[in-house]
């Protein structure tokens, strides 16, 4: 998710009740909630491809999460100077670490969730890594009870120590029963895309992926024997299977080795989870391109590496864009 989203979980994690542990407890939950996130830093020493590799890897693992915790109440402690309720801050600090962890792995970037001792991503597809709709939500729990207070000041009212939890508890219950509701739309849109026949193949595999604004429509993928074909559909509305944007997939076959030496196409074949290898021959060689249809469009050429291969020896004419895409751009 992205870090507003995070950040205002720590916050309500915080209200709820965890701030009664430590003295420090809110910017400890606040750092530890986004200190996964440490990792983008990686793009400064190697730029997309590094950042593709590094992202969400150690530092977002099950294994590594209480040193990720111990260094945020550190951190904190550096300047808050609190010296007691030890036990208490780190404990807390590592459920918001695993807050963190449990986030992304809605979303269909996922988790290396059991590095080192797995690089398998997992990601459960079932929220868009920004969503409206919770920002909406958590953002007005956030700013009520702080009128309320300002209210309750003018009016010569008594303080409370903490803010009231009611509002906390009523986000993180939201959060919670949200993603609950996308999860099952999620199995529905598989369902949906799974009992379908593509140009009279069955599909081998297929994903659904979560969009911006509404929770009913979905992108999809469904990969048979010889194509990709991807949908964007609602759930209230019959699957067209008849107008999708396909693409005909190829191998790379006995490239694939030569093709891994160059260090950007091993960064993207590392991450694509749907990948949709094009090959295009020529009188003289044949440039292969990878594309992961994920995050990218063949079409545009984003989060795409292509190269040429010489004599089946060495690439050339390498060219990587790792951007996103937002839609596919429709075949003419």
């Amino acid at each position: 998710m992205d870090n507003l989203t995070h950040s205002l979980t720590g916050v309500f994690l915080s209200r709820a009740g965890l701030n009664r542990f430590a003295p420090d407890a809110t910017p400890i939950l606040l750092i530890a909630a986004n200190a996964p996130d440490v990792d983008v830093v990686s793009v400064f020493f190697g730029g997309p491809a590094v950042l593709l590799h590094w992202h969400r890897n150690f530092t977002h693992s099950l294994v590594f999460s209480p040193l990720i915790a111990v260094a945020s109440v550190l951190l904190v402690r550096a300047f808050t100077r609190k010296n007691d309720h030890w036990v208490g801050a780190i404990v807390i600090s590592w459920l918001a670490v695993l807050s963190h962890l449990l986030l992304d792995l809605t979303n269909n970037y996922g988790v290396r969730l059991f590095e080192p001792f797995s690089a398998e991503w997992l990601h459960w597809d079932t929220t868009y890594v920004v969503d409206p709709i919770l920002w909406a939500v958590l953002l007005l729990a956030l700013f009520l009870p702080l009128i309320g207070r300002l209210l309750s000041s003018e009016m010569g009212q008594h303080q409370r120590k903490y803010p009231p939890r009611g509002w906390a508890a009523f986000a993180l219950t939201f959060f919670l029963l949200y993603d609950c509701g996308r999860a099952v739309l999620h199995a529905r849109a598989i369902a949906t895309l799974d009992a379908r026949m593509y140009a009279g193949e069955a599909p081998i595999r297929v994903a659904a992926f979560p969009t911006l604004l509404n929770p009913l429509v979905w992108d999809g993928i469904a990969e048979t024997a010889s194509r990709d074909s991807l949908y964007q559909f609602n759930l209230l509305d019959e699957l067209d299977t008849e107008t999708p944007i396909y693409f005909h997939r190829a191998s790379p076959g006995e490239a694939l080795p030569t093709l891994k030496k160059n260090h950007d196409f091993a960064a993207l074949l590392e991450f694509a989870q749907y990948p949709l290898w094009r090959v295009i021959n020529d009188e003289y060689n044949s440039r292969y391109s990878i594309t992961d249809l994920r995050f990218g469009d063949p079409i545009a050429q984003t989060m795409t590496c292509s190269a040429r291969l010489v004599n089946n020896q060495a690439t050339a004419d390498e060219r990587c864009d790792f951007s996103f895409s937002p839609a596919f751009t429709r075949l003419q």
